[in-house]
Formats: C-alpha cells, sequence, structure tokens
C-alpha cells in the first residue's frame, strides 16, 4: 500500500488488482489488469504510479492509476520506490 503525501490518494494491491482512492479510502476503485501485484508506489501527488508485478515487469500510470502502461525489460522485480 503507498498514498500520496496527504493522504487523499491510496492505493492498495489486493485480489489481484490496483485498487485506487481519491477520497482518502472512503470509495476504492479496481484498475489495471489482474496480476499477482508485488510492489506498488506513489507520487507525492498521487499522480504518477508505478508497480511490481510477478511477471517480471514495472507498470507506470502517469493519471493516478486510470490507465497503466508496461515498462522496461522484464527483471525480477520485488518492490518499488518513489520520491
Amino acid at each position: 500500500m503507498t498514498s500520496s503525501a496527504d493522504g487523499t490518494k491510496p492505493v492498495a494491491v489486493a485480489h489481484g488488482y490496483i485498487h485506487t482512492s481519491a477520497d482518502s479510502g472512503a470509495i476504492w476503485t479496481e484498475t489495471g489488469t489482474p496480476q499477482w501485484w508485488m510492489s506498488v508506489a506513489s507520487s507525492a501527488d498521487g499522480t504518477k504510479l508505478v508497480a511490481a508485478a510477478h511477471d517480471g515487469y514495472l507498470y507506470e500510470s502517469a493519471d493516478s492509476g486510470a490507465t497503466w502502461a508496461q515498462t522496461g525489460t522484464s527483471q525480477s522485480w520485488m518492490s518499488v520506490a518513489s520520491s
């Protein structure tokens, strides 16, 4: 789980999906494709997200998780972090 710096945009991985919220966790939305997600990280404002999946790829979103794109080459990524 991760969140924007002010806590209004939490992001979590559960049940094969990435779940995002724009209201401090009151309402959650499933995003992305079903995967075995390893880790997720957020920028301070919550708009840029990166996630590591069990398939070895990193996925990134520039719109708070509305859309996701696979990035880089397959590695054995276990976790991600963001400044």
